[in-house]
Formats: structure tokens, sequence, C-alpha cells
């Protein structure tokens, strides 16, 4: 009898039962089964880099979590590891490949490559101000004469292209491995958010006024549209698809995010064997696509971090007032990563920008609830968080979205996966003018404005909260500040030298908590007519500011200015 004639409940309680009797051992009861780990020694955890590509790290018990089929498990005990079944991760991952088993080839929540790259046009024709298509190359398939028709590589832009000015750069990559389908539509409904909310949601407003997004929705479009059958093998397709030999299957292909110039092959967390899931490729930056995003991060970032990338000086800091951020986001760790990845190990050598990117990265996770750490449970060389951090001094972090499985059902995407990421999204393109600071500052969370047109030389009411506390503290501690003051200030962003501010009261009479309710009444006279973004931005007793937030003010005419009644 196969699992698929196994309820996930039924399949539960045979591992359950296994467990309690302790007696597991091979074969495994899953074609794929979440397996627990010991591996102390930065040696044991490199061996399971080469083999796996991604682990998950309890924390509270130290073991590390992997995804692995029978083979895996031999692997393992043949190493000297003694892995053990985590039995309700396994049944969560054979109740998602059950319940999806039908719903992939329809992509119920999930478009494929063809939607993908027709939302894209679509979202370029409604919004021509906005948004706009950047062609930055080739899929390996593409130029591979013969074969597959293969791909452009799209990056869609977004900003206003009437405001002119140096405007921060926030770069966002999915679905680079081919199997993780949730990545991409994640990215694509922060573009929809962004566009369809100009003009009508003020902080989406000036993030699209003052910032640029690019958005590449298919970084790995060759191996996605294997993975679109929704069938066994092809699904777990992983790597890009060149060919160098490895057959049609899913052995074929490079690891994209083991292939990048920086780090290639430096600490053995990627592999040699074509056949790998983790092979690292031909040669440092050999895959096409890396080289169009390669070549595409350098033509809009400036460089910040002095000197050339080099794997022997990896503490040089990149500089403090930095703009910009790096996104590449994967599935299922539950994690949010930051370099180095490449180092191997817990106390190993860490960025000379370590702080602000530990600071940034447990605000984000504070949204999804995921697990903010260095990316060194298992060493990765080549990656793309290592190549952007090096090479340009970016905030670079991979993003690996929650759940047991590759293939997240309907329901939980849509509930849980999809709005926390969001709003991690849209509070990291909040702070893009200076990512290495303002994470380090209080939020302003639930502004607000008097209701409705004000009259000419009436009051205008401003609220919001301010709060500091608002980090992820599941792996070690950032400390929280009482927030010192919080101003607003009328159509010019904060850090703008234009900027006249105005200073709100904390609600119960003093700054003393690092959470205040805080207000301010103020004169509309002077003000022009229509509408106007009143930006608030918070301070913390360390001098920190926080990333801004902003509300719209609408100034009406005074029906009996001429003195008429």
């Amino acid at each position: 009898m196969t699992l698929r004639h196994f309820s996930a409940s039924a399949l539960l309680g045979l591992m359950l039962g296994s467990l309690a009797a302790g007696a597991f051992a091979a074969p495994l009861p899953s074609s794929h089964s979440a397996l627990r780990v010991r591996a102390d020694r930065a040696a044991a955890r490199q061996r399971l880099g080469q083999r796996f590509d991604h682990a998950y790290r309890d924390h509270t018990s130290g073991d590390l979590i992997v995804e692995a089929d029978q083979d895996d498990y031999d692997w393992l005990r043949a190493q000297g590891f003694k892995p053990r079944l985590d039995a309700p991760r396994t049944a969560a991952l054979a109740q998602n490949e059950l319940g999806l088993a039908k719903a992939i080839p329809g992509f119920a929540c999930y478009p494929t490559v063809a939607e993908t790259y027709t939302l894209i046009d679509s979202l370029v024709s409604s919004y021509p101000n906005l948004a706009s298509k950047v062609d930055i190359g080739d899929s390996w398939e593409k130029g591979d004469v013969g074969g597959n028709p293969g791909f452009d590589i799209f990056v869609l832009k977004i900003s206003n292209a009437a405001i002119i000015e140096d405007k921060p750069k926030f770069f966002v990559m999915t679905a680079v491995h081919a199997r993780e389908y949730a990545t991409a539509p994640v990215n694509t409904a922060f573009a929809q958010w962004l566009l369809s909310n100009y003009g009508s949601d003020p902080d989406a407003t000036w993030l699209v006024d003052h910032n640029e997004f690019h958005l590449l929705l298919q970084a790995n479009p060759d191996g996605r549209l294997f993975t679109e059958t929704g069938t066994d093998p092809n699904r777990w397709q992983r790597k890009n698809r060149h060919d160098q030999g490895q057959g049609s299957g899913t052995a074929r292909g490079v690891d994209l995010n083991r292939n990048y110039p920086f780090g290639w092959g430096f600490f053995g967390g990627s592999n040699g064997s074509p056949s790998a899931e983790t092979y690292r490729g031909s040669s440092a930056g050999s895959e096409p696509e890396n080289q169009a995003i390669v070549n595409y991060l350098n033509s809009i970032f400036p460089d910040r971090r002095p000197g050339a990338p080099s794997t022997s000086d990896l503490t040089t800091a990149a500089a403090s007032d930095t703009q910009g951020m790096f996104f590449d986001i994967h599935s299922v760790a539950n994690a949010v990563l930051w370099p180095w990845g490449m180092t191997g190990s817990p106390g190993s050598p860490v960025t000379g920008n370590n702080t602000s990117l530990r600071s940034l990265g447990r605000r984000l996770a504070w949204f999804n609830h995921y697990d903010p750490d260095q990316s060194n449970s298992l060493p990765a060389d080549g990656a793309s968080d290592d190549n952007a951090y090096a090479s340009l001094g970016l905030p670079a972090y991979t993003i690996e979205l929650g759940s047991d499985s590759f293939f997240q059902d309907c329901a939980t995407f849509n509930s849980s996966i999809l709005p926390d990421n969001l709003a991690m999204l849209r509070y990291a393109a909040r702070t893009l003018h200076a990512p290495y600071q303002l994470p380090s500052g209080p939020e302003i969370r639930n502004a607000a404005a008097s209701a409705g047109p004000i009259t000419l030389g009436d009051p205008v009411n401003l609220s919001a909260l301010a709060d500091d506390s608002h980090f992820e503290q599941t792996n070690g501690t950032e400390l929280t500040q009482p927030i010192s003051a919080v101003a607003a200030s009328i159509d010019v962003l904060p850090w703008d030298p234009a900027a006249i501010p105005i200073a709100l009261a904390a609600s119960d009479g003093s700054f003393n908590s690092n959470s205040e309710n805080v207000s301010v009444t103020f004169s509309s006279a002077g003000l022009s007519l229509g509408r106007h973004l009143v930006y608030l931005q918070a301070t913390d007793a360390s001098g920190a500011n926080g990333p801004p937030s902003a509300v719209f003010v609408e100034i009406a005419p005074a029906l009996f200015a001429s003195g008429f009644e």
C-alpha cells in the first residue's frame, strides 16, 4: 500500500506508534520525510550543507531538521548521523502533497510562468507612469540552440517616473528554486499592492514616488516551467535546466543559489557533483540567469563596501548610510537570514554590519514570526545574499517562507504566508533610505489625521502609536528603548533639510515607555489647497530615528472667505 492510501492522521498515528515503541528504522514512512539531526561540529554541518539544500534549526533542542527521502536517510546513517523522524512535520508534508496533487496543474493560487509574464504586461499597460518591464537577460534554455525555447528574464520596475531624483532601490527576487511555488506570488502581490494602492494609500504613494522597486518575479523560468506539470518527479525540480549530462529528470541543472561569484565553492557549502541538488556549476557565475542578475544589480546599485570582494576580508563594513536593499525569497524553513552563510557555523566570522543586519532581521521576522538568524545553520557558498552584500554592501536577506512543504496549500498561503510577508515587505520598503540605521528606531503605526476635507484655517488633528517593541526575540534578544520624540513634516520627507518638524505629544503626558500614543493639533492656515502627505517619524531615547509612515490631509477652500454670510 502506498502513502496515498493513508490519510495524514492515519500516517501520523502509525509514525507516533513506531516512535513510542522506540522501533523507528528504515524504510521511511514517506518519500519526503522530516528528519531531526544533531550536527554540533562545523565539519558535520559542512557535510549536511553539501547534501541538503536547506535546514530548519530548532533553537530549543539544537536539532537541524531536514527534508529527506530514503537515499538521504541511508546517507545520513552511513555518515555517522543518527537521524530521528519528526512525525508531525512528516505528516504535514504528506498532507500538503496529497492535497495539492490535483490542484497544482490548475494553479489555483500560484500563477504559471506564462501567467506571470502576462500579468507583468498587464500592470505595465495599466500603470504606464509607474511600471515598466526590463529585459535583463536570457534563461539557459533560450541560449541552447535546438532545445526548448526558454525565456527572457524580466524585472518589473515600479516607481513614479515623473519624479526625478536619486531614489533608494529595493531588489526582490523570487522563484530561484523552481519547486518553491509560493515565492513568486508573494512578490507579485507586493507589486500589485504598490500599484493598486498608489494615490489611495499614503504609504504606497510615497514609497512609489520616492523609491524604486525592482522585482524579479521568475528568476528561474526554465526550471519553474518544468515543475508545472504538478506530478512526480518533475515538481521536485530545484535547479535550472542546464544540461550537463545529468539526464532529463530533476537531477539536471545547476543550483543557482550556489553559483554566485563571491564565495563560490569556498567552504564546502555546495556540491561538485552535477547530479546533486546543491551542484554549484562548472565555474563561479557560470549560469546565464545569474550573470543577468549580477549585471543588473551592478547597474542599479553603487558599491558601498570598500575594497574588492574577497573571502579573505569578511569584516570590512559597508557605509552606514547605504541606501537600498536586496531580498531573495525562498521556502520553506521559516527563517529570515543574513550573511555570512558560507562560514559554516554559529560563532564564525560575521559581517562588519552584523549588528544592523541583525536588528533589521529581527524587525522583519516580527511580521511573519520566523526565526531571525545569520544564514549559516548549514553552510551555503556561492549564495545570492552573500554575493550582494560582499560586492555592493547591500543589506541582503534570504527570506524562507514558512510552512512544512514546498507545496503550500492555498488556504495556508492566503491566510498567513501572504499577509504576513506582505506586511514584512511593506516595513522593509519604509526603511530603504537608511536600512542600516532606521530599523534601530521606533515604528509608527495606526497613523491617522482629521477625517474628510479640512477647511482652510481650521485645525488639523494627527494621532499615531510610536512603538519600539516589535522585534522577533526567539533567537537572542534585541534591546528596546523608550520613545523620546515624535515629529510630523508636511509634504517633505523627514530627512530632507527642508522639513519643518511639528512635535507630537505623548497622550499620557510624558515619553517614558517603548510604546506611546501621540497626538498634535495644528492650524491649516498657510497650507495650499488640495491633498498633502504628512510624514510621521519617531525617535527613541538612544537618539535613533525610525522609518516614517504617512497620512493624507485634504485642505478645502473656506466657503465664506469673502466675508459674505
